[in-house]
């Protein structure tokens, strides 16, 4: 991607002179990635995470990547008991509810800061008991696409448009501001075409016999 970025800015790839605009391109690209994966939840960097409970446990470390913020639907599933634990609604209401001291299949969680590895965690409530333990319990997140650390590397994400976010910054640098515009136009144009198409996988669902009646 950054050689092809090189190329449109008329520069020449190959040549040992253009080592800071190599940098500098690179720099723009990951910038761009990181500004791309706070926008939204995109669908096509879901990824499914699991722990498993354990006896008298009620904080659990997500899958390395994932956080609380990206949790598809802020759900997690106990498939084996056809159980859902959902989010809940407060801190406040989560304490409330953990004063009660219940034990058994967990019902609710809540954000629980990090471990030492600066990993996500959650707390569960109900608190997970013998009976419980062991059992697996499965989540979607939206993982981040990763910065490119090498001429190799590969985005998740699609590179027309992180490749359009880059220009449109190095032409702010190069103070060429028509191709600025031209760049920011085009990639926040792409922008809006994939977030809606995001949504949409996430809103509609296929029309089915039982759902057919929320269409009418």
């Amino acid at each position: 991607m950054r050689n092809s970025i090189l190329r449109d800015l008329g520069l020449d790839s190959s040549s040992s002179l253009v080592a800071d605009a190599k940098q500098r391109v690179n720099d723009y690209i990951n910038d761009s990635i990181e500004e791309v994966n706070i926008l939204a939840k995109w669908n096509i960097l879901k990824t499914q995470g699991s722990l498993s409970l354990a006896t008298g446990t009620a904080t659990y470390s997500l899958a390395t990547g994932a956080t609380t913020g990206k949790i598809m639907n802020n759900k997690f599933y106990i498939d084996s008991n056809n159980v859902t634990i959902f989010r809940a609604e407060s801190d406040g209401i989560f304490n409330k509810d953990i004063l009660e001291n219940n034990t058994g299949l967990p019902e609710i969680w809540t954000p629980y800061g990090k471990d030492a590895s600066n990993v996500d965690q959650i707390r569960i409530y109900p608190v997970p008991t013998a009976t419980e333990n062991g059992k697996l319990v499965t989540y979607w997140y939206t993982a981040n696409a990763r910065s490119l650390t090498s001429d190799a590397s590969l985005t998740e994400f699609e590179e027309i448009i992180i490749s359009n976010l880059a220009k449109s910054k190095y032409a702010a640098y190069d103070q060429d501001f028509t191709k600025e515009a031209k760049h920011s136009s085009t990639a926040n144009s792409l922008l809006k075409k994939v977030i809606a198409q995001n949504r949409g996988q996430v809103r509609f669902m296929p029309l089915t016999r039982r759902n057919s009646g929320v269409s009418r």
